[in-house]
Order: structure tokens, then sequence, then C-alpha cells
């Protein structure tokens, strides 16, 4: 099985008219010895590989993994936080966003960010080896830090190689078919990313000698290539039957983007395409010379010419055509939120009080077709917390919003998914009397406001339309929650535990006038003074600085009287939901890595 998996990689590689003469010597020498070879190799860590362009490369890799780095120690005692709060891509702007970092200062933080990757990941691992797997998958996710997710690929396949094999069809979920194809070039430039391209006969020459010596690249290289031909030959079955089908049919099969990840056009993806021979490898495997009799007198180079043309015309092209047509169609399709609420009206299912998030369901509170659903799915969601709250559940009541947001309220078909506008309106109506339905602007001079409105859409312009101004004044917010609980004569239970600062880019240490310690002191002494000195409420001031890309991650730090979150992702609003908005460093990594894809991720070795 080996010699014969060797020697039509080889015979691709001869097949390639442009490189013929470059390569035949290579081609001559390996024949040989493999044509003599049975079965595939058995996957084991061989640390001392024979060919010299990865030998290097590989004693690196398994020195990293005994070798602990010199004065390297978790920042936060769990190496596993360190890496999802360090590992971040660079920003493209410095100055508070205003300037533009140079292309060589954004390479130079690319790279510190790798190499730290490279030093912490045997320490994560030894920590928490299926966290520190997620976390790999994460730079593909939410960080989209592409070139992190590459370097910890190769150590991976250098480390844990039964590990990257088992995950190799998880990649899709997080991201398109082709990285699998980068990690195999990567591997081919001893995960170097920032050198030269090498000429492409040289690189096709690095693929065969890696092919050859490194038993887990081999592996690796069928296990991807399996994986695309495996996509292709069901999507084209997807893709007869659809033409089959009259326009009244509705067929939900959608095609993968294998093809489209094999027809990428700029110049380094072609290169990479090209370096790892993937159309010769999946030609071959889709058209094998054996079952086509037409192919079988030809020359080994006019049949590889002919089966990539084939492929080409009659799988790539007209597929990569069908799932560009689809991507277009999903984008007008309604989403799960927006057919779980059609099937809630049409009375098809249930309601369920946890089905959608807050900012999910606002983003339907302007839809003529799905408002009155949407303000039964609030109103069923306020209930089901307040319920939970009696039992003895921590939810966020007692909680007071000081609403501050950058940019206009706006709305989208439905409205933009605001998740500070909807913690804001939740906060409100979870509360007791006389904090009930109630909300402090962003200002100098702030006010506690009435929310009013009555639905969810006007509550909404409400909350958006209160002044705001660049500053906030702490003190006055302190001293309107102070004065509120004075007048009514409450108890010290009774007062507001929390107050959540949500605004989108400003700074804690640039909001107020003054510096925090003073404020702080100084509102410990008006709460003190009118006996209340043991219930200060608590500030978590929160950027939803991530609030569109969710990509960077900041440690929660906390100072006397004060939480500083950063960041925004759907699953760190559910977590901050379960835990009545209580989020420390862990509960923000695990909101990161809890999604059902993660789940899908196993550790092997």
């Amino acid at each position: 099985m080996k010699a014969l998996k060797m020697a039509k990689l080889i015979s691709v590689v001869k097949a390639n008219k442009n490189h013929v003469n470059n390569i035949s010597k290579l081609t001559a020498r390996l024949m040989a010895p493999y044509t003599t070879l049975a079965g595939p190799p058995e996957l084991i860590r061989d640390r001392f590989v024979v060919a010299n362009n990865f030998e290097n490369e590989a004693a690196a890799a398994a020195a990293t993994t005994t070798m602990r780095p010199p004065n390297l120690f978790p920042i936060y005692g769990n190496p596993c936080l360190d890496l999802f709060f360090k590992v971040v891509k660079p920003s493209e702007y410095k100055d508070f966003g205003v300037k533009e970092k140079k292309i060589s200062e954004i390479k130079a933080e690319v790279e510190a960010s790798c190499t730290y990757l490279k030093q912490m990941l045997p320490l994560a691992w030894s920590h928490n080896p299926l966290t520190t797997l997620k976390l790999i998958f994460n730079l593909l996710d939410e960080k989209s830090f592409y070139q992190a997710f590459h370097t910890a690929a190769v150590w991976l396949h250098h480390n844990h190689p039964k590990t990257l094999l088992c995950n190799v069809p998880n990649i899709e979920l997080f991201h398109c078919l082709f990285f699998p194809v980068e990690i195999l070039y990567r591997l081919l430039e001893d995960g170097d990313q920032h050198r030269r391209m090498e000429p492409l006969a040289k690189m096709i020459n690095k693929a065969v000698e890696r092919y050859e010596h490194d038993p887990d690249y081999h592996l690796l290289y069928d296990q991807i290539m399996d994986l695309f031909v495996e996509h292709l030959k069901s999507d084209i079955q997807i893709l007869k039957r659809k033409w089959k089908q009259s326009d009244d049919i509705n067929d939900d099969a959608q095609v993968s983007d294998a093809a489209n990840s094999c027809l990428f056009s700029n110049s380094q993806d072609v290169h990479i395409i090209r370096s790892v021979l993937l159309w010769e490898t999946i030609a071959r495997k889709v058209f094998p010379r054996e079952s086509y009799p037409e192919y079988q007198h030809l020359e080994e180079a006019d049949y590889m010419s002919k089966i990539r043309d084939r492929l080409r015309k009659e799988v790539l092209v007209p597929l990569n055509k069908a799932e560009r047509s689809q991507c277009s169609n999903r984008s007008r399709k309604a989403g799960a939120d927006e057919t779980y609420l059609k099937e809630v009206k049409a009375d098809k299912c249930k309601i369920e009080a946890d089905a959608l998030l807050p900012h999910k369901i606002l983003a339907f509170a302007d839809d003529p077709n799905l408002q009155k659903v949407a303000e039964l799915q609030w109103k069923t969601m306020v209930e089901d917390m307040k319920r939970q709250g009696k039992n003895g559940k921590k939810t966020l009541s007692n909680c007071l919003a000081v609403y501050d947001d950058d940019s206009e309220f706006h709305f989208r078909q439905g409205i933009r998914m605001d998740a500070s506008v909807a913690l804001t309106l939740l906060m409100s109506e979870l509360n007791e009397e006389p904090w009930k339905g109630k909300v402090i602007n962003f200002s100098e001079s702030p006010q506690l406001h009435f929310i009013q409105g009555n639905n969810l859409m006007n509550k909404c312009e409400f909350v958006s339309n209160m002044h705001k101004d660049q500053n906030l004044d702490f003190q006055k917010v302190f001293d309107l929650i102070l004065e509120v609980a004075v007048n009514e004569n409450l108890k010290p239970e009774q007062m507001i535990k929390k107050v959540f600062v949500l605004t989108e880019y400003k700074h804690f240490e640039d909001v107020s006038n003054n510096s925090w310690k003073t404020d702080y002191e100084a509102i410990q002494s008006k709460f003190k003074e009118k006996g209340y000195g043991t219930a200060v409420p608590h500030i978590v001031f929160w950027r939803f600085e991530s609030l569109h890309h969710e990509s960077r991650p900041v440690m929660p730090s906390t100072e006397p009287g004060v939480t500083l979150l950063s960041g925004f992702s759907s699953n760190l609003i559910k977590l901050f939901l379960e835990n009545g908005g209580e989020i420390g460093p862990d509960q923000f990594m695990e909101s990161a890595i809890s999604s059902k894809k993660f789940q899908k991720l196993v550790v092997v070795d």
C-alpha cells in the first residue's frame, strides 16, 4: 500500500511537464527503494528523522516537549489563561485606533506572539491538553489569528501527530478547507512563515522528501487529500441531484467549500496548492487510471494533463459556481433565530425562555412580522430569570446600568444586535422597586432615567437617545444612587449591588476628570456617612470594544471598587447571564471555547 501511494505521488511530480527536467534525477532516485515496500507506516513518534531538510525542525520540536523554556512562568498561574489572553492578533492601529501601524511593526508583533506561543504550548499542554487544543482552534475561530494557528499546528504535528491527524476533519468547522493544505506547506517551510517563497521545483522536491522520510507527514498528507476527495465526490452527487430536481423540491443539502479551496487566484495560495501537488493528487484519486480504459495506454504526462483538465472542468469549476450561489442564497435565507420565532408564531413549537439571548431578541424588535413574538420571547425570558432568582440562583437583579454608545443606535431590516442595549433593558426589568425600569446616562451630569416606551423598539430608542458626554462623573452617579436609597429609607441589602458601565471604546482611566482613587474615597465616605458604608456598589466597567470583531480578549482586572472587563461574544453574554454578572478569567476563557464545535475536538496522544 505504501509503495503504491509513494509511486503515485512521485509519478505526479514526474508528470508535471514544467518541472520534469528539474526533478527527474530525484524521481529516479526515489522510485527504486519505494516500489519494494509494503504496508502503511505505523504511526510512531520517531524523533530521529533522516531527511536533512527537516531534521533540525523535528529535533527542535522534540526538545520543546521535554525542556521548560527558561524563566518562563505563567503570568496568571494557569498557562492556558496565558495562551488565551496573551496570544492575540496584533491590531493594525495604534494610539487608540487613530494611526495605522507600519507593516514591519505588525510583522514584528506577529513574530513575537508566535514565539511566545511556541514557548507556552508545552506548558499549557501539560496543564490541560484538551483545553490547549481548544485554544489552538480558537486561534482559527474568534481570534482569526491564522499565523498563530499554523504555528500551533506545526507544533502539534511534531509533538502530538495523532491528535492533529484526528482533528483535521474538524478544521472545516472553524474555517475553510484550505487551512489543512496550508499546514502541509508550513511543514515544508519548517514552520517559518516569514521566509520568501522558494522556487516551485524546490518545494515539490521538499514535499517528496518529506513524504518519503516522515511517516507522520505521510499520514497527514493522505488524510488531507482523502478529505478533499471525499467532499468533492459527495458534492458532485449533491449537485447532480439538484440538477435533476424541479424547482418546487427543496433539497437542503449543501456543497462544501472543497472546490473553492482548490481555486484560489492570488499568487501565494496558488504557490501553496502547486507545492503540495493538490490538484494532481486529487485528480488521481477521482479519476484513477485503472477505472478509466481511455487512460490506460496514455503516457504518464498525457494522463496527468487530461485528468487535471477534467478535474477542473467537470468538478472544481461547477462546484465552485454552486458554492458561490449557495452563499448568496444563504444570506437571504432565514437564520436559526428567525426560523425559531416564526415557528413560535405559527404554534409549530413551544416558546422556550432560554432559546435566544437578549441581543438576539432585540434583532427583531422592529420586524413587522415578528415584533409581537419577539416581545413575547423577551417577557418569557425575563419572567424565567426572575423565577430563578427567587429560587436562589444569581441573576442581574439589584444591578444598574450606565449606558454609553459611541455610535447611534441603528437598525438593519431588524436591528443591530446591540448587547449593551439588551443588558441595560434586562437589568432594569429584573430589578425591584425603586430601581425597576431605571438607567443612568453616561454624562458629566448624569441623571437617573425611567425607561419609557410601550414596546422593545421604543425602549431601545429611548435608551439610545439619552444625552451622552465623553466623560462620566462617577461621584455624581453614586450620589444619585445614594439619594434614592436615603429617600426610600432602604436597608443596606436593598442597595444596588453592582453598577455596570457599558461603553464601546472608552477606557476607564480616561472617562473621569479625577483619579479613581480620589473618586472612590469620596464615594466611600458619603455612603458611610448615610449608613451604607458596607453596601457601596461595585462598578463593572465593560468595554464592548469587540462588538463587531470578536477577536481580542482582554484579561478581566479588579482594583478596589471596580472590575474592568473588555470584549464581546455571544458565549460571553450567555455565561454572564448564567453567573449573574460574575465573570472571572477562567469563565471568560471558557466562554470562548464552549460552543458545540469545540466539543468535537479530541486529544489522542
